[in-house]
């Protein structure tokens, strides 16, 4: 069914009947990438019933679209989107929004996911972050198997988990955090 006023109603009616813990509503994934007009068109329609809140990940120019419709702004941090994190905890701020950021801990850059992890997110200002992390491999061992699998921090295979070192750095960069 399409996402529309009377199915986000209905939604938060069964959380709030079944005491589930609250929903966001993530229509569009990295809208900047083709998907602008119809994410400008689902989150305003959604903001239009009363406690809805939307979630999305989102560069600076989808906010500067639709932003105002947006709760938790999660924002890309990659060298192709703007991101100015002075600006955008100041706009939160005074908007009320959330500001969260996300990035691709899974290169093999193990420094730079440890500085994402502790001194650039106590920079950032942001609430909290995400990084693609987890993934279900078809084989973390091979790379001629299809698919972007082969890009995850951490792999499920076999029912067994794998570390990496970019998982460790994460690991390290919270630590960092927490000194700081």
């Amino acid at each position: 069914p399409a996402l529309n006023q009377k199915t986000v109603r209905e939604i938060l009616e069964v959380v709030q009947r079944t005491g589930l813990r609250e929903i966001l509503f993530y229509p569009v994934d990295e809208p900047v990438f083709g998907r602008q007009k119809f994410a400008a068109q689902i989150y305003p329609e959604i903001k239009k019933v009363p406690g809805a809140r939307t979630y999305s990940t989102v560069a600076q120019q989808d906010i500067d679209l639709f932003g105002d419709f947006v709760d938790y702004r999660v924002y890309m941090v990659t060298g192709s989107h703007k991101f100015e994190p002075d600006r955008i905890r100041r706009e939160c701020e005074r908007s009320g929004k959330i500001f969260w950021w996300y990035s691709n801990s899974a290169r093999e850059y193990p420094a730079a996911n440890r500085n994402k992890s502790g001194f650039f997110a106590w920079r950032s200002g942001g609430t909290g972050q995400l990084f693609w992390a987890y993934c279900d491999a078809n084989d973390p061992f091979s790379d001629f198997n299809g698919g972007s699998n082969d890009h995850c921090a951490v792999y499920i295979f076999n029912d067994k988990i794998y570390s990496t070192i970019q998982w460790e750095a994460i690991r390290e960069g919270l630590d960092d955090l927490r000194y700081l």
